[in-house]
């Protein structure tokens, strides 16, 4: 099976980043932009990560829709999330805006050993530290 890392993008940022985390991974990787199409048939792939970007301090409108539109599709695989803010506004206002159910579902530790969520971490702060 395949993953999939679905992202929002206005500036090219997250989607730089969705790029650079799927060329990272050691998997068979489909990398989409919700900006063109909120629903995808979401069969072939067993994990999907998703790339939440903020547009005027809000999650932007195609995630939401992306997010509101396959959250029962999504009860069957490993989920994830990334961004690239950092700012604890920023932060909160994704977790605050974040559907309950879609927050539910999401358990990296259940996923990913402690080990590889290190590096995955350590890789997403040094790519955000060259795009900034």
């Amino acid at each position: 099976m395949c993953t999939l890392i679905a992202y929002g993008s206005n500036n090219g940022i997250t989607k730089n980043l969705a790029m650079s985390l799927s060329e990272k991974l050691d998997l068979e990787v489909d990398v989409r932009n919700t900006k063109y199409n909120s629903s995808f048939y979401l069969d072939k792939y067993d994990n999907i990560l998703i790339g939440i970007n903020l547009v005027n301090g809000e999650i932007s409108n195609e995630i939401k829709k992306f997010i509101e539109n396959n959250i029962e599709d999504f009860q069957f695989k490993k989920l994830g999330f990334f961004t690239i803010n950092k700012d604890d506004n920023q932060i909160n206002t994704i977790d605050t805006s974040l559907p309950k159910e879609f927050k539910n579902l999401i358990d990296f530790e259940g996923h990913f050993s402690k080990a590889y969520l290190d590096e995955i971490n350590s890789f997403v702060e040094t790519l955000n530290q060259k795009l900034a």
